[in-house]
């Protein structure tokens, strides 16, 4: 993981430029705001949706790069299968699992589902450095 931070913090300097601390980096040049990325949307309709949200923000926040990445998280209601939780990234599902009806299990789902989503962004955002080629469509890749 520790390697894949460092490689996307390499990327997203520019050719020629020597390589400096991410601090140092971000500080020395001026950067364009980008509006949407960091954000984290919450479209959950219970409370128990609601507690999974802030605990998967607080887990998501300690994450490095974090601020690179849109996130929305969803819920689902049904009497058949319980509540669903849906995390999603750039029209991709990362992560979808059931909310356990008791709050106890409500941070090891939290956990989960972070570590499962910014692994799953982190590798489509490699993938997008590396292969990136003009004639295709990301989807088609």
């Amino acid at each position: 993981m520790l390697l894949l931070t460092a490689f996307l913090t390499l990327a997203a300097a520019p050719a020629g430029d020597e390589v400096r601390p991410v601090a140092a980096a971000t500080a020395a040049r001026p950067q364009a705001p980008q509006p949407l990325n960091g954000v984290v949307t919450n479209s959950t309709v219970t409370l128990a949706g609601q507690a999974f949200y802030r605990q998967f923000c607080l887990a998501w926040h300690d994450k490095p790069l974090n601020e690179m990445f849109a996130i929305a998280i969803r819920e689902r209601t049904s009497a058949r299968r319980g509540n669903q939780v849906v995390v999603e990234h750039a029209g991709r599902v990362l992560f979808q699992g059931a909310l356990p009806p008791f709050a106890a299990g409500l941070r090891q789902v939290s956990q989960q589902a972070v570590e499962v989503s910014y692994e799953a962004v982190v590798n489509a955002e490699v993938q997008r450095l590396l292969f990136s080629q003009d004639e295709l469509a990301p989807d088609e890749i």
